[in-house]
């Protein structure tokens, strides 16, 4: 695969669409950074065959990328209805009863219904229909029709303004992990309500023997109340606008956007922006000219990756949406102005940040074609990654594992190196052997002294690619 200055991340949504390998191979060519498994329409076996999948395709290229697994969590939708769905009218008086019942509109996790209170509103089909709670029995549900329309199978229902009392995994969840936990890099958590969601989540990752890190899913307004806290236990979060807006208003969707993305990368922990981001390229060829500015506003916000759903996993024209996405935001990362970012970003009062900062300043100065950051926990790229410097950092690592949870991170590119290696002088011939630099380029390197010290980055070194090092 060719060496891309892109900095911010493309997440893309296997499905359908893209079930053929030779159409997941162009889309890694394309430039897809990771792959999320929607494990809402995915059965544990199916969850399996796609990650066998990707890392076949991983291997074949050798490339890192990671893979994120997105829990169903209490996700509540319509049953199964008519093919040809259901009409609601404005003032309709109608009862909603468990999925396999009649007498009413059929509902999935019957359990998580009968939470609503009278007085309530449940919205279904992303908020366009609006139903008022008049009533609340153990068989039924009765509502009005606040706002109607035309209702169909499986889609979501929310409840805005119920507090919900269940676990924070439900067996669905646990079903996933199960079945992939081990080899997944990230794992999202839907629906968080709290900081306390990452301790269980962490220790069902380590009852299941995973090192993959955890990820929170903000689209409930408790989440978005306690975000500070979120982000501090989490090692990256989700903006899920698609919940989100039927959850809050939608009206304070972008300043929460912008005002969780500038968090995360304040913390140094990974930010995505999903839902929507080229919706339109479902079916057509062309992003809509507001799809396009959403996606730039998005890097002009400094978010570390941006994903497509439906546009890749049941989309016309995967590899083309991922080639659209990636020109947008090359275009818009031209307009970043790094420089005053990198000086007004003030460093923690500790010599790894310190050590962080200054690589990033020095490239800027100097113009250095990479910074390379020899790590065996992914913690000194992060660091260096949170000043959003234009050089690509290649993080040098022989760990896989790091690499694949890195891919996320944006402007980090990862490169194996072997074990038991001197760390500086062998990423420096390890980064220019696969020509991701060249002879007589400036590079600055991060490292710890004396060789062979883990877990303390103390210095940093100005370098240049020795002409006998670049590969031929």
């Amino acid at each position: 695969m060719e060496f891309t200055n892109r900095h911010v991340k493309i997440v893309a949504t296997v499905g359908p669409a893209c079930s053929d390998k030779s159409v997941l191979k162009q889309m890694f060519v394309a430039g897809t950074d990771a792959f999320r498994l929607n494990a809402s329409h995915g059965k544990p076996e199916e969850l399996k065959e796609w990650v066998k999948r990707i890392r076949q395709i991983q291997d074949e290229l050798g490339c890192f990328t990671g893979i994120l697994l997105d829990l169903p969590g209490p996700k509540l939708r319509i049953g199964k209805i008519d093919e040809n769905g259901i009409e609601l009218n404005n003032g309709d008086l109608i009862h909603l009863v468990p999925e396999g019942k009649s007498g009413g509109i059929p509902v999935g996790e019957w359990s998580l219904l009968q939470q609503v209170h009278k007085g309530e509103m449940i919205l279904m089909v992303d908020g366009k229909i609006q139903l008022e709670v008049l009533d609340v029995k153990s068989e039924n549900i009765q509502v009005k029709v606040i706002n109607g329309g035309r209702i169909f199978s499986k889609k979501g229902i929310n409840l805005p303004n119920t507090t919900f009392d269940i676990p924070d995994l439900l067996p669905q969840d646990n079903q996933a992990l199960d079945a992939v936990a081990k080899e997944v890099d990230w794992v999202a958590l839907s629906f968080v309500r709290s900081a306390k969601s990452a301790d269980t989540l962490r220790n069902a990752l380590e009852q299941r023997d995973s090192q993959a890190c955890i990820m929170a899913k903000i689209e409930r307004p408790e989440a978005v109340k306690q975000y500070a806290e979120i982000i501090e236990h989490f090692d990256g979060i989700m903006i899920a606008r698609g919940d989100l807006g039927v959850e809050v208003r939608l009206e304070e969707v972008p300043q929460i956007q912008k005002k969780l993305v500038h968090a995360a990368q304040i913390s140094g922990k990974a930010s995505i922006i999903a839902t929507e981001m080229l919706e339109s390229m479902i079916h057509q060829f062309r992003p809509t000219r507001a799809e396009a500015n959403d996606v730039a506003n998005a890097v002009w916000q400094y978010t570390d990756a941006v994903m497509l759903s439906g546009e890749t996993a049941i989309g016309q024209n995967p590899v083309h949406v991922i080639r659209t996405m990636s020109k947008i935001i090359l275009e818009a990362e031209r307009e970043l102005n790094t420089e005053m970012f990198l000086k007004r970003q003030k460093p923690q009062l500790n010599t790894e940040e310190a050590i962080a900062r200054a690589a990033a300043l020095i490239a800027f100065d100097l113009q250095a074609k990479a910074i390379i950051t020899p790590t065996l926990s992914g913690s000194t790229p992060k660091r260096v990654e949170r000043y959003r410097p234009r050089t690509p950092i290649l993080a040098t690592s022989p760990n896989r594992s790091v690499l694949q949870q890195l891919s996320i991170f944006s402007g980090i590119r990862g490169v194996l190196l072997p074990e038991n290696a001197h760390p500086v002088e062998t990423s420096l011939t390890a980064v220019a052997n696969r020509n991701l630099v060249h002879g007589g380029d400036c590079v600055v390197v991060t490292g710890a002294w004396p060789p062979g010290s883990i877990g303390t980055t103390n210095f940093v070194q100005v370098r240049t690619i020795p002409l006998t090092n670049t590969k031929t």
